[in-house]
């Protein structure tokens, strides 16, 4: 909730109240982001009043986002432990995730994705739960997730809650540099995003939950219309495209992508040697010229011989 006090948004989460409501609260591993569930417990979320509070505090003038999650178990009725100063992810500041409401009717929910500024304080209790079964799931940008998993649940979100033991303690996260990196590739990604959809194209995302993982994997664009999935990077340095390769690999044991549609996006020409080691995997490779103008293998962007394609 808003607080007059600092101009600071005041979150609070709980995880012995979470369950009844069809949402968990917690930190993903991998991401390194703690995922929020907003307010609403009947019906579709709205992504107004409280919630957006949360997804637009800049601009009604809150500078901060403060995170407090109840002691477990709990020590008193209004008992929080503060847990740090947080901002949105710069990629996805939200997602909207399927699940069910406090009376068991399916709904969407509104996910905020908090990356943490500075020192947090951290419990292992904090810690998203494994998921029971693996699940693939596809959304437009903005857009609820819909369920693709070969499960056939419709429950994208489905974990099992498993005892932990609590484990204090407080790390330092280098949150300059990641948020940085992780700004430039969001834009990037959405003047990609911005040509793809110009074209005509239907661009995606899929959301891979792996059975007994904590976290999610998430796939940067994925164009429907000609079935290429691009990982993006900020950098074009040698490990930055050793990465790209390691994740298609991965993101293709789940998602049924061809050899020679996976792709590589870079903010630049990653020069000859990385362009051989791209190609060597047999994928593709897309670096941006200038800003907005993309160069390598463009002909990727016109399989579908789309009329408006040049």
């Amino acid at each position: 909730m808003p607080s007059r006090m600092g101009r600071t948004v005041l979150l609070y989460s709980d995880h012995s109240k979470a369950g009844a409501y069809g949402y968990e609260d917690g930190w993903s591993p991998d991401d390194q982001v703690y995922e929020y569930t907003g307010t609403g417990q009947e019906g579709d979320q709205d992504p107004g009043g409280l919630n957006g509070s949360v997804l637009r505090h800049r601009e009604r003038g809150y500078d901060t986002l403060r995170l407090f999650v109840a002691y477990e178990p709990p020590k008193g009725a209004q008992d929080f432990r503060y847990v740090g100063q947080f901002v949105l992810d710069e990629k996805y500041p939200s997602i909207t995730r399927k699940g069910r409401d406090k009376n068991g009717v399916k709904r969407d929910a509104i996910v905020f994705r908090l990356r943490p500024v500075g020192t947090v304080s951290v419990d292992q209790i904090d810690y998203v739960k494994p998921s029971i079964q693996t699940t693939i799931t596809t959304w437009h940008p903005g857009e609820p997730i819909e369920t693709l998993g070969a499960s056939g649940t419709e429950e994208a979100g489905s974990r099992q809650v498993a005892p932990e033991r609590n484990s204090a303690s407080a790390f330092n996260r280098k949150a300059v540099e990641a948020l940085v990196g992780t700004r430039q590739e969001a834009e990037l990604s959405l003047r990609f995003e911005e040509l793809l959809t110009s074209l005509g194209h239907d661009v995606q995302r899929f959301e891979i939950r792996i059975k007994g993982g904590r976290s999610p994997l998430r796939t940067d664009l994925y164009d429907a219309t000609d079935q290429v999935l691009y990982e993006i990077k900020a950098s074009a340095s040698r490990d930055a495209v050793r990465m790209a390769i390691g994740q298609l690999f991965d993101y293709r044991r789940h998602v049924e992508v061809d050899l020679k549609h996976l792709a590589v996006l870079l903010p630049k020409d990653p020069g000859k040697d990385l362009h051989g080691l791209i190609e060597s995997v047999g994928f593709k490779l897309v670096y941006e010229e200038s800003e907005g103008v993309f160069a390598g293998d463009v002909e990727i962007l016109y399989a579908s011989g789309r009329p408006n394609a040049s």
